[in-house]
């Protein structure tokens, strides 16, 4: 089985699908602005968000992340949920103690 990607502007995309040209599950880069869509029908699709527009911003480290504190972390910390601030932060590692990560 052979993988084909459409490739094309917006503009390029949108004609294709006026004329019901896209095939459901087509994967299609959007050239333009640099993104993958997914034909969802002959005639719609869905563009698919970059990194840089999810709402955790955009980081590729934890540290970028706007909802973690690194300050303070060092080997062995773990990442805890704070609540008042709504951030993970580092505490650290428990001695002795036995973490149930449930079923899987």
């Amino acid at each position: 089985m052979t993988l084909q990607i459409k490739r094309g502007t917006r503009s390029d995309l949108d004609r294709a699908a006026l004329l019901g040209a896209l095939a459901v599950g087509e994967p299609i880069l959007v050239t333009d602005e640099e993104r993958v869509a997914i034909a969802t029908s002959d005639n719609t699709y869905m563009p698919m968000a970059k990194l840089s527009e999810v709402g955790v911003g955009g980081g590729t480290t934890l540290a970028a992340l706007n909802d973690v504190d690194v300050t303070g972390v060092g080997s062995g910390s773990l990442l805890n949920y704070d609540s008042d601030s709504s951030k993970w932060k580092p505490t650290s590692q428990p001695r002795n103690q036995i973490f149930d990560g449930g079923n899987f």
